[in-house]
């Protein structure tokens, strides 16, 4: 479960050029990245499936620290992650938010353990959006190695 602390929000230039982003990835009914992730960790935090899956686009896709390595596409996948991951005794608390872009944040989520405090780990999610749904979400061991993704990855980046 993520904590309900606020986040400290940041809003950093693009890496992206708004010339290659769709016209319709940037209709988010007046939200913008921080508002869709709010809605996103507030939706995990309450256990809210339902909420969710509105959230989600039907070709989702998640890869890092909480799929294991390994990519789950398909929002039926990542709704059984999210399922598995409210029944361990881990919970998720969000740090901090920087939108990268219009339709692209960064978000540093914190994994805390059982008990808390003793296998505590930070990582870093680059989420991309399309129409105020998550598209995809990378997670990284470390902010400069997301953003170094982010950039070699150019304006095919979280689109």
């Amino acid at each position: 479960m993520i904590t309900a602390a606020e986040p400290v929000v940041s809003r950093k230039p693009s890496f992206r050029s708004l010339a290659c982003v769709p016209l319709d990835s940037l209709r988010m009914e007046g939200r913008g990245p921080v508002d869709v992730t709010r809605e996103l960790v507030s939706a995990w935090r309450d256990a809210d499936i339902g909420a969710l899956d509105g959230l989600l686009c039907d070709d989702v896709s998640v890869s890092g620290l909480l799929a294991d390595g390994r990519p789950i596409s398909g929002k039926a996948a990542v709704l059984a992650m999210v399922e598995d991951f409210f029944a361990s005794p881990q919970r998720l608390e969000l740090v901090n938010i920087e939108e990268l872009g219009p339709i692209s944040a960064l978000l540093q989520m914190r994994i805390v353990g059982e008990p808390p405090g003793e296998d505590d780990r930070d990582s870093w999610w680059l989420w991309g959006l399309d129409a105020g749904r998550l598209q995809e979400s990378h997670a990284f061991t470390s902010r400069e190695a997301a953003l170094s993704w982010f950039a070699d990855q150019g304006p095919s980046a979280l689109s």
